[in-house]
Formats: C-alpha cells, sequence, structure tokens
C-alpha cells in the first residue's frame, strides 16, 4: 500500500469519489436496469410476433420502454465521474511540470556560474555558443527529474495512507460484529 507505483490509481480514485463516484454507481445500475427492460420486452415482442425483429423495431421499443430523463440523468453522473478523473490527473501532470520548470529556474544562475567556466575552458571555439544552450537543457533535465521524484514521494504516502485506511476500515467492519458477538466489546450506545 505504500508504493509510488500505484499513484496514479488512487488519484483516479479518489478524483472519481470526489465528483460522485457513489452517484456514477447508481448511475449504472439504472442503465442496467433499463437494458434488463429493454431485453425482456424484445423478448416478449419476439414471441409474440413469432421471428426476429428488425433494428428499426428494436429502436423504437427501446423509445417505448426506457425513462428518458433518468437515462440523461445517468449519462450525466457518469460523465462528471469521468471527468473528474481527467482533470485530476491532469493536473497532478500540470503541477508537477510547473514545479519542473520553477526548480529549473532557480537552478540555471547557479550552475552557470559553476559550470560555464570550466565548459569554456574544455570547449573549442567554434563550439562555445552550445555551453548555454546545453547547461539550461541539463537544469530542466535535473529539475523534471526532481520534481517527478518528489511527486512520487508525495503521491506515495498519499497512496499509503489511503491503502492503511482501506485496511483498517475493513478490519473494523469484519472484527467489530465478532467481538460483539462473543461480548469482548462493551456497546457504545449503551454509555
Amino acid at each position: 500500500f505504500f508504493g509510488g507505483t500505484y499513484t496514479a490509481f488512487f488519484a483516479a480514485a479518489e478524483a472519481f469519489k470526489t465528483s460522485g463516484g457513489d452517484q456514477v454507481l447508481l448511475s449504472l445500475q439504472d442503465l442496467q436496469d433499463d437494458a434488463i427492460a429493454v431485453l425482456e420486452a424484445n423478448s416478449e415482442q419476439e414471441k409474440e410476433l413469432g421471428h426476429s425483429t428488425t433494428a428499426g423495431d428494436k429502436v423504437k421499443l427501446v423509445l417505448r420502454t426506457v425513462d428518458p430523463e433518468r437515462i440523461s440523468v445517468a449519462v450525466r453522473c457518469i460523465w462528471a465521474g469521468c471527468m473528474g478523473i481527467v482533470m485530476a490527473l491532469k493536473y497532478k501532470f500540470a503541477r508537477t511540470v510547473a514545479f519542473a520548470h520553477s526548480i529549473g529556474d532557480n537552478l540555471r544562475p547557479i550552475a552557470a556560474k559553476v559550470l560555464a567556466p570550466s565548459a569554456l575552458a574544455v570547449t573549442p571555439p567554434e563550439y562555445r555558443q552550445w555551453i548555454e544552450p546545453a547547461i539550461n537543457l541539463s537544469c530542466k533535465v535535473v529539475a523534471t527529474a526532481l520534481a517527478w521524484r518528489l511527486q512520487q514521494t508525495i503521491s506515495s504516502v498519499q497512496s499509503g495512507i489511503a491503502g492503511g485506511m482501506i485496511v483498517s476500515r475493513s478490519a473494523c467492519a469484519y472484527l467489530l460484529p465478532i467481538l460483539k458477538r462473543r461480548n469482548l466489546m462493551l456497546d457504545l450506545a449503551e454509555d
């Protein structure tokens, strides 16, 4: 539960939950109920007719069977959940890139003072115009690697906390009824 490998999953899961994940699950259930109703109505219609219906008949059956408002609400909720995930992942990426840019801007003057004199001394005159871009690029590469490493550490801690909460809640949900049945725990409502 404390690995940076799963950080994107936990970021997506948190975004899904905060953007109405419970509503999305209910919406999926509504869509499933409507699909079952359409399949049952289609089966009844084909039994009455004695043959398979055309695609046009099936579309008419869907339009008669399902509630358009319920479908609309379900699609809206699913869309909101998906967009919450996309925005959270894009935001984390954008935040890390901005952090890398900031680190690079602060690292560049120091690197230029430290590395430029040595680079000028060992670089032939016809290639000296490449020293400044090489230092700038090196600073960007180092800053990007550092920013991603810091973001991975931050995300690892967050996923560790989220994983620990999942384990502790599951353990409590499992153990509390057992302890109550065996009278090893006082009922908190009595106090």
